[in-house]
């Protein structure tokens, strides 16, 4: 297996390592801008090294056809051309059409095309960089993208975005991003916000003091990471079992000061305790010696046997019996 060879671009600079995939298929129609067509218009170029796919995409090939008349550009002026450029064209896979049919697009693009797909990697790039908690949402936006006045056209290639400085305290923070487009490479500068957000749970609608919530009274929503209480809920069934001790209007975050939690088995009240073994179910009535509120252990007692035991509290009035668990007599 031959080495990798060099191509020696004496007229561009150092010289660059080509890929054994580097290829440049030439395209049988194109469209170009004017007044010159570059190679990169009307051909794809496959080139692994980023230096060298850039001088190669630049080579002119002569100048633009006028409007609505047409140029045929062959194969062989193509590697013409690259050798005239100080790159060596048998270096180069070459392939596709035997000779591009070139027009002169009637009317310029305005860029957006090439703009929405810049701002997408720009927002791609930065959620990256930031990185996504699991409990927490992300929203980036791109404020402006300066181009130098210059369109940014559909098919443009995002070639790297680098952050100038670091996010500021607004949620700020400005891009450097190189974009290949018709062959040429262009820089911009943007700026983009970002928002770090997490899912809370507020009030559905206005509560009064005192009263049990439950999930007709709750909605999640997004809220800024800096306006995240540290006792907020994340989820509607982190609030079971709890009433309000203050009024909450609509739309406020619950935290866990605002709410304390609801005995659902109070002392002395009737419990329906499930007791389950080798796939079956037993439902038995006790009675509670303790209050219990969801999730504790309690201890209950057997009408009919008088022994006592502990279960867990799994809803009003309701209870699970602990696996192994005995009764022991009481009084």
């Amino acid at each position: 297996m031959k080495p990798h060879p060099l191509f020696v671009a004496a007229l561009l600079g150092a010289p660059a390592v080509a890929s054994a995939r580097d290829r440049v298929d030439l395209r049988a129609r194109s469209e170009v801008a004017g007044p010159y067509v570059a190679l990169g218009e009307v051909a794809s170029v496959e080139v692994e090294d980023l230096e060298l796919r850039l001088r190669v995409a630049a080579v002119l090939l002569g100048p633009a056809p006028e409007a609505g008349e047409e140029r045929r550009i062959p194969a062989r002026l193509v590697r013409a051309r690259l050798l005239h450029s100080g790159l060596d064209p048998e270096l180069l896979v070459t392939g596709g059409a035997e000779a591009a049919a070139v027009h002169l697009r009637e009317s310029p693009p305005e860029g957006e095309g090439g703009r929405a797909a810049v701002e997408a990697a720009i927002v791609e790039h930065l959620r990256r960089l930031f990185g996504d908690a699991p409990d927490e949402g992300l929203c980036i936006e791109v404020l402006d993208l300066d181009s130098g006045g210059i369109p940014i056209p559909a098919g443009a290639e995002v070639l790297s975005i680098l952050p100038v400085g670091t996010l500021d305290r607004g949620g700020l923070q400005s891009v450097a991003v190189r974009v290949l487009a018709r062959g040429k490479e262009l820089r911009h500068q943007a700026r983009a916000r970002s928002r770090r957000t997490r899912c809370v749970v507020v009030a559905r609608r206005d509560l009064p003091a005192r009263q049990d919530v439950g999930p007709a009274d709750l909605e999640t929503r997004r809220v800024d990471l800096g306006q995240v209480p540290g006792d907020s809920f994340a989820t509607p069934e982190e609030v079971q079992a709890r009433r309000t001790r203050r009024n909450l209007a609509r739309g406020e975050v619950l935290r866990a000061r605002d709410l304390e939690r609801v005995p659902l088995v109070e002392r002395n009240a009737p419990v329906e305790v499930v007791l389950e073994r080798g796939g079956v179910s037993i439902r038995h009535q006790a009675r509670a010696l303790e209050p219990g509120f969801l999730g504790e252990r309690i201890r209950v007692r057997n009408d009919a046997s008088r022994g006592a035991y502990t279960v867990t509290v799994t809803g009003p009035g309701q209870a699970r019996a602990i696996p192994g668990a005995t009764e022991a007599s009481s009084p």
